[in-house]
């Protein structure tokens, strides 16, 4: 992998945009950015901001202030995630 220059990213828990390291692989040509360890790809919130949501959630309610769209969002993605989990584990 070789440098290819850096990206400007927004994460939620920031008011300033962040510039990520992107690098090349030589073989297949695809590019790749980091990103801090405590995100997922694809998401501008944290693993923590979306743990403390959706375990808000589960008890009852939305946290005040927060985008319920974007809660749903993630709400939906984790039961999805839940219901292939127990997919795998159900006896044939």
């Amino acid at each position: 992998m070789w440098g290819h220059g850096f990206v400007m990213r927004y994460f939620s828990e920031s008011d300033d945009e962040i510039y990520l390291k992107r690098y090349r692989c030589p073989d297949c040509s695809c590019v790749v950015t980091t990103r801090p360890e405590t995100y997922w790809q694809r998401l501008r919130s944290s693993i923590k901001t979306i743990y403390e949501v959706l375990k808000s959630k589960l008890g009852g309610f939305w946290p005040s202030g927060f985008p319920r769209q974007r809660g749903l969002h993630w709400l939906e993605r984790f039961t999805d995630l839940a219901k292939m989990e127990n997919q795998a584990n159900l006896p044939s």
